[in-house]
């Protein structure tokens, strides 16, 4: 049988029970399965382990927290590492069955990443581009739709207040 190691606790509880039963059965016999347990008395030092251990990983789940949103400069070019090794292991173990090394493989595949960017980057300059140098005239053309929106928005507030100002006029 595996040594096992209970908690304090259990060990507490279950001394107290058998000297109970001990004191119990002292002159007659007495069934043990039928006597209840004896709790802990109320100055037991351990009755608060629970809350104070779950407090103690409240607070340290907090300064996890606290101490990643702070590390942020450092944590996420790792966490940005270690998707991309996630991602690119498969080539890397494919490549390898193929007779192509680990490092030489890395290489590859991290200089034809850094080409793909560079290609998405020039085919997607020239809308960009356009884009920037239509945005005169779009900017011309919301300025109308607003001016358009505003002025009906303008024509409701005026009937409003026309309404609001005006005497009611009751039928006799």
């Amino acid at each position: 049988m595996p040594n096992v190691r209970l908690p304090r606790i259990w060990i507490y509880q279950a001394s107290n029970h058998i000297h109970a039963v001990k004191r119990e059965s002292v002159g007659h016999m007495t069934n043990i399965a039928s006597s209840p347990p004896e709790t802990a008395p109320l100055s037991d030092p351990l009755r608060h382990l629970g809350a104070i251990r779950r407090l103690l990983e409240l607070i340290l789940l907090a300064l996890s927290i606290i101490g990643l949103y702070f590390a942020k400069e450092v944590v996420m070019p790792l966490l940005m590492g270690a998707i991309l090794a996630l991602t690119l292991s498969p080539l890397v173990r494919g490549l390898q069955r193929k007779g192509m090394a680990p490092p030489i493989t890395a290489i590859a595949l991290i200089f034809g990443l850094a080409v793909a960017i560079g290609v998405a980057g020039v085919a997607f300059s020239g809308p960009v581009s356009d884009w920037v140098s239509q945005a005169p005239k779009l900017e011309a053309q919301l300025k109308a739709k607003f001016v358009a929106l505003t002025s009906s928005v303008d024509a409701v507030r005026s009937a409003t207040e026309k309404a609001i100002k005006s005497p009611i006029k009751r039928p006799i």
